[in-house]
């Protein structure tokens, strides 16, 4: 059973008529759902780049990253898809 179809049983929604659904992150397997899923995607790759530069660092003693912790910020990127619609007037609340 899909996560649209427990949607759909669940809570008697459908998407996107009644329910809009958006995933953080693309994952492979995102291609084969009907509607298409809306994501928040996350540059994954870059992350993964940073935190193994900062690894090595540590390990080589060059780093107190433990010590010293640091943020990262990474743009992420709103993909809308099917799953998602404007939201119908009467349903919307102000305030």
């Amino acid at each position: 059973m899909t996560s649209y179809e427990r949607v759909n049983m669940l809570l008697n929604k459908e998407i996107p008529e009644d329910i809009s659904v958006v995933s953080f992150d693309e994952v492979e397997d995102i291609s084969t759902t009907n509607p298409f899923l809306t994501v928040v995607s996350q540059n994954s790759y870059a992350l993964g780049v940073i935190v193994t530069e900062w690894l090595l660092k540590r390990i080589k003693g060059e780093s107190k990253f433990l010590k010293d912790p640091q943020d990262i910020l990474l743009q992420p990127k709103l993909i809308i898809r099917e799953s998602c619609a404007t939201p119908r007037a009467a349903l919307v609340e102000v305030g």
